[in-house]
Parts: structure tokens; sequence; C-alpha cells
């Protein structure tokens, strides 16, 4: 997805996939080699327009998560992040 404020875009990444389907560790590990520095989300400019990158991931069960991967985690009824842009 992507959301629009003025001159801001946010882009986000969803994996409705859950845990069971696939290495959801590196999928965040190569986000954040992406999209991070220092463990803060970059904000790109480009032509006059800013930036910024999101992902989360889908699951029924956050409590086999690591607490490191947490933040990335939503459960299925959880959208409100799509207020928010940068």
């Amino acid at each position: 997805f992507w959301i629009k404020n003025k001159n801001s875009y946010k882009v986000v990444f969803i994996d409705p996939k859950g845990t069971s389907q696939s290495d959801y560790i590196s999928k965040v590990e190569y986000f954040e080699k992406l999209f991070y520095t220092n463990g803060k989300s970059n904000l790109f400019d480009f032509k006059n327009i800013k930036v910024s990158f999101d992902l989360y991931l889908i699951t029924d069960d956050i409590n086999n998560v690591p607490e490191k991967y947490q933040s990335y985690w939503l459960n299925a009824n959880d959208f409100s992040f799509l207020s928010s842009v940068s």
C-alpha cells in the first residue's frame, strides 16, 4: 500500500501469511537493512517528496514471536497504522 499526505508518502508492506508460511525473521532483517539506520526508519527525499517505509506482518498469535520482532506484528483486526503518515 502507499499513503499520501501533501508531499509525504508512506509505503507499507503487509505480509498476511503468519509465522508458519515463511521465514519472517529474514524478511524483517532485510527490511531493516534496506530502510532503517541505527534502529530508526529512514526518510528518503526524491524530487521534493519525502518517502518512508513500514513493514507489518499479520498473525493470530503474537505470543510465539521473539520480542525483537513483535513491533512488526499486528493481529488481523489491528489496522490503525494506516491513519499515520510521516
